[in-house]
């Protein structure tokens, strides 16, 4: 689901990016004791007093840049055919090496046409695993699904399998032009993205032409603002991309979808990076796979064809791709930050209500100036959202992803911290956490599946009156079918109520899960198998070539079994385990690092 992470402060925004040579961040900076001291104690004095002033905390992110768009010769990439080039490795090591770099994604087709193979899927995966560096450079690999011509492209990232149609060339199943279906497999993945790339009206089954679908916002976490150019050669970072999606975004944003603007490059050729400047800028808590995966899931990011400039947007202080709500009027707060101190020509403030599909107008303006602070006077209780697009005197711009704030018609009885769900034994258990309580009655939980209304399910008993953090958990005794959506309403002792910002659970597509231990490992390895039913499994060990090492099939006899696999095939090296499902076909993946 959408971000509901916790506001932050407008001067703790760490842009890490400083140096036009390369983007660097604090982990490659190499920053002395003495100025690393002088920065961490003014943003502790400013977090303390945050807290206190807001009673949550701020969260500072770093900026990291890159792209998530490009292609390998696995599939249609190195199209002058580069022999120092046929493997995704050296692509991810020429992107390392670019101007303001810190994370890169190769999204390889999906399909033969496009000349992709299951073995140099698997190969792809573990290539990217072999140069991806944690504080250092972070690479991300994934697919495009789909053909222009029967329904357009989308990346998928954080799904170890191939997803496709053609017998013999996926791990996944998905009809082709079936993308109802591939946003259900993506919303139910733990950890999987999808992005839409280069979007037409038309895409998507008519995305745009039909009815706003929960489901579907809960897998796109964003889009292209603008991409290419595709069979760009140029490595001297002139050749922008033309025209802008601008007007797609803006569509997807009034039916009510949660996205964010990206930038990619969609490079054919051996160019990673230096087809022009554009980035997608993701706000992380550090430069590492899983917190640049999590910040994307969570929308936190933005788009820039400028690669060092940096921008900071919140709406009374919560940060970009927050939802949140508040008793006061939203004060709109953009500045901009580039160190070649080039001139904001113009900020465009824009403005809309979520799901009334009207097209997001500008409300606020400003001229030859790198900063803008506005306040918005607002009905109460309307699902409000706004982001800016900046252009420099250049004529390059920087878009921000959007806040959605709503302002309350009366204040909350509670402030409430977080609102989490997980699933348990395939139904949803509820935590919540309140900071402070004043008059306050009941939680009432409501649920929603897809596309319907939210109904009651239960209720919980407020503390009242409290200044201390009070802990509540509710366990929903029906089994999840598909993505549900929870919700709290929180009323007061007088009958006035409130709403937190609704969740969305997915139950996993398999049963089943796979550990392996020790890992990594030079001695013997057990794959550990835990299902909650009896089932019919197939495991498989692929090497970093794709070759397949191991296969065998298996009942489950138990909640937990164990699988040794034998040490003696197993050499120094990487390599893919996998347990399928031999009757719905779905699979859980982990890699082995064998030492």
């Amino acid at each position: 689901m959408f971000s509901t992470s916790p506001a932050y402060s407008f001067s703790t925004c760490i842009s890490t990016s400083v140096r036009k040579s390369r983007s660097v961040s604090v982990f490659r900076k190499g920053i002395s004791l003495t100025s690393a001291n002088q920065l961490i104690v003014p943003i502790i004095i400013l977090l303390i007093f945050s807290i206190f002033k807001n009673s949550r905390a701020q969260t500072p992110f770093h900026h990291f840049a890159g792209s998530l768009h490009s292609h390998s010769a696995y599939s249609d990439g190195n199209m002058a055919n580069n022999p120092a080039y046929t493997r995704v490795k050296p692509c991810f090591e020429y992107a390392d090496q670019s101007l303001y770099v810190d994370y890169w994604g190769i999204s390889d087709h999906n399909h033969s046409q496009a000349g992709m193979s299951l073995p140099n899927f698997r190969k792809g995966i573990l290539e990217a695993d072999s140069v991806n560096q944690p504080g250092s450079f972070v690479a991300l690999y994934g697919t495009e699904y789909g053909i222009i011509s029967s329904g357009g492209h989308v990346l998928v990232y954080g799904i170890d399998s191939l997803i496709g149609w053609e017998q013999g060339n996926f791990e996944i199943f998905n009809a082709e032009s079936d993308y109802n279906s591939l946003f259900d497999k993506v919303s139910r993945r733990p950890g999987a993205i999808a992005y839409l790339a280069h979007m037409s009206f038309d895409d998507y089954n008519y995305l745009l032409s039909q009815p706003y679908k929960a489901m579907w916002d809960s897998a796109i976490c964003g889009m292209a603002l603008k991409s290419g150019p595709a069979f760009s050669s140029d490595t001297l970072y002139n050749d922008p991309p033309s025209g802008t999606y601008l007007s797609r975004y803006r569509e997807l944003l009034a039916k009510g979808y949660h996205v964010a603007p990206g930038i990619d490059h969609d490079s054919h050729y051996i160019n990673f990076g230096r087809t022009n400047q554009g980035r997608t800028i993701i706000l992380a808590d550090t430069l590492t796979r899983a917190s640049i995966y999590e910040a994307i899931r969570s929308r936190r990011f933005y788009a820039t064809d400028d690669y060092n400039a940096r921008l900071e947007f919140t709406v009374n202080n919560y940060g970009m791709s927050t939802t949140a709500n508040g008793s006061s009027n939203p004060t709109i707060r953009i500045k901009v930050n580039d160190p070649d101190n080039e001139i904001t020509g113009t900020i465009r403030l824009y403005y809309g209500v979520a799901g009334n599909n009207i097209i997001p107008v500008v409300i606020a303006t400003a001229f030859n100036t790198d900063s803008l602070v506005y306040t918005h006077f607002t009905l109460a209780n309307e699902p409000n959202y706004y982001f800016t697009e900046i252009i420099q005197a250049d004529g390059q711009r920087l878009y921000s992803a959007p806040v959605w704030y709503t302002r309350n018609a009366s204040p909350s009885p509670v402030i409430l911290l977080n609102f989490t769900g997980s699933i348990q034994n395939r139904s949803a258990k509820l935590d919540w956490v309140t900071s402070s309580e004043q008059d306050a009655d009941r939680f009432e939980i409501l649920r929603s599946s897809e596309n319907n209304p939210f109904t009651g399910i239960g209720s919980v008993k407020a503390t009242g009156f409290t200044s201390s953090p009070s802990y509540y958990t509710f366990d929903d005794p029906e089994i999840l079918l598909g993505p549900t959506s929870y919700q709290l309403k929180i009323f007061n002792l007088n009958g006035d109520f409130s709403y937190s910002q609704p969740i969305l659970l997915s139950p996993g597509d398999i049963e089943e899960e796979l550990i392996l231990f020790p890992n990594p490992s030079s001695g013997d390895v057990w794959a550990i198998i835990q299902s909650d039913s009896l089932q019919h499994l197939e495991l498989e060990v692929m090497n970093s070539s794709g070759q397949l090492i191991l296969r065998t099939e298996f009942f489950t006899s138990s909640k937990k079994m164990s699988l040794q696999l034998p040490a003696e095939k197993l050499t120094s090296g990487l390599y893919l385990v996998r347990i399928t499902n031999k009757d719905s076909r779905e699979n859980s993946v982990s890699r082995l690092i064998r030492n």
